[in-house]
């Protein structure tokens, strides 16, 4: 695989994006369904973050308003694809949204 940290990009993405690759993670033994996400995230401000490698939806990062800040809830890479950095681009990308956005912590 000659996949290297600048060819990962980080977009906003979908539930949908979030759900097919949580279904991928072996590590997640019973992974949240559409529902759960739909309700943590329902009238609060959140951000939903996909990262690809060459147009693949290769992880995620998922965060939302909680009390006074920005919560960082859900996250994971498929494990073909870790040790790219994706997970710290993602952290970046979101904790830069979070920033922007008025997020003290």
């Amino acid at each position: 695989m000659n996949t290297s940290p600048t060819t990962i990009k980080i977009k906003e993405g979908t539930l949908e994006e979030v759900i097919t690759l949580s279904l991928q993670i072996p590590e997640f033994i019973d992974p949240h369904p559409i529902e759960e996400y739909q309700r943590r995230l329902k009238n609060t401000p959140h951000l939903i973050l996909v990262a690809y490698a060459h147009k693949i939806p290769i992880g995620f990062k998922v965060g939302y308003e909680k009390e006074s800040y920005f919560y960082s809830w859900m996250g994971a890479i498929l494990p073909a694809y870790r040790r790219l950095h994706a997970a710290t681009l993602l952290a970046e990308a979101q904790e830069n949204w979070a920033i922007k956005q008025g997020y003290p912590h």
